[in-house]
């Protein structure tokens, strides 16, 4: 399932950049776009029927995610990013001051 699923969250990714920062708001745009999950779908029974559905697990939306995030920088979360620029300026910081 993983490589079919690889792809849309790919293509999430790109097209909603909010999806980048939110593993939660990913997985229900998966299971909306993907999976036909409407909103007047009850979460209780999502979960119940969720073989039935044949819907990927939590997990393996995550795992996808951050698998498609390592191997496309520009898709990364906005928070990574920011802690990455703060890092970079620390370092600055402390070679300047040496």
């Amino acid at each position: 399932m993983l490589t079919n699923i690889k792809p849309k969250v790919e293509y999430l990714l790109r097209m909603y950049p909010r999806l980048r920062d939110d593993d939660w708001l990913l997985i229900g745009m998966v299971y909306h776009t993907y999976y036909d999950i409407g909103y007047d779908k009850g979460f209780l029974e999502v979960m119940k029927n969720h073989e039935e559905l044949d819907l990927p697990s939590f997990e393996t939306i995550r795992r996808t995610r951050q698998k498609v995030q390592e191997e496309n920088p520009s898709l990364e979360s906005s928070k990574a990013k920011k802690k990455e620029r703060q890092m970079a300026f620390n370092d600055f910081l402390e070679f300047a001051r040496s």
